[in-house]
């Protein structure tokens, strides 16, 4: 089964649209289908760099 998503590849990177393979969900996970979601100035801000943490 293929999705579509939106990838970060580094901070301050674009965003790419792009079609990948959905992951198989291991031992206590779930697989959740998202119809549609929205991208505000939280997503730009971790696109940015901005919310610090270690990722």
């Amino acid at each position: 089964m293929q999705m579509h998503a939106m990838v970060l590849e580094q901070f301050g990177g674009r965003l790419t649209a792009t079609v990948r393979t959905v992951p198989e969900p291991g031992p206590g996970e779930v697989l959740v289908r998202v119809m549609a979601c929205g991208a505000g100035l939280t997503l730009e801000s971790v696109r940015l760099g901005h919310l610090g943490g270690s990722t």
